[in-house]
């Protein structure tokens, strides 16, 4: 299934997954954003492994980059922004960024409007239906639009500690497995140096 961080991660939780997927980003957003993560994560019951490092930003129509040279150029009334979902992990990270600089959400035109992958946002700013949204370096790329780089994050992979050794084994291997990461770096803004790796909650959340 394909879905947000937050709610990939209740469904761990209420055992409808036994893996699940999400991303938590570096640096002082961090700290703001770790209360929506610690109830979801119990060193105990969860294993964190990380897959890749990856970008996260403003993706912007060139008709309008000239407009936008910093985060807080989204509230510019000639402006239509597309958001992503309640739930996603980018919205959460969006709406931090919200935060640290001090918008008023009202400012934004568009906000409430919401697509469900970063793709979707993408092709909708390819065909001029939005003019700037925030989402993956790959995704502006694929669709050749600039991007305005904010955001280094974390893509973890979580494995119910109760699945039989060898299957979490496996899937560690999977992980390490050259072919695989090759592919993953060749993506924009996405890098493997410490796929594989065992991260430990605490220190992923920063607390």
């Amino acid at each position: 299934q394909s879905m947000g961080s937050i709610d990939s991660l209740k469904l761990l939780n209420s055992s409808q997954a036994d893996i699940a997927g999400f991303h938590f980003p570096d640096g002082p957003l961090a700290e703001t954003i770790a209360p929506k993560y610690l109830p979801l994560l119990n060193e105990d019951q969860h294993l964190l492994i990380q897959l890749a490092t990856r970008e996260q930003g403003l993706i912007i129509n060139s008709r309008v980059k000239k407009h936008i040279t910093s985060f807080q150029d989204i509230t510019r009334h000639s402006l239509k922004f597309l958001n992503r979902q309640k739930g996603s992990g980018t919205r959460t990270i969006f709406d931090a960024l919200v935060k640290l600089h001090n918008i008023n959400k009202k400012n934004i035109r568009g906000y409430e409007k919401e697509e469900f992958t970063h793709t979707a946002v993408a092709a909708m700013i390819a065909s001029n239906q939005a003019d700037v949204g925030f989402g993956l370096k790959a995704a502006a790329m694929q669709f050749n639009l600039a991007f305005l780089p904010l955001v280094t994050e974390n893509y973890v992979i979580a494995i119910k500690k109760s699945l039989p050794k060898e299957s979490i084994e496996t899937l560690r291997s999977l992980m390490k497995n050259k072919k695989l990461k090759d592919k993953i770096d060749r993506l924009p803004g996405y890098n493997t140096n410490l796929t594989g790796k065992r991260i430990h909650a605490d220190k992923l959340l920063q607390i």
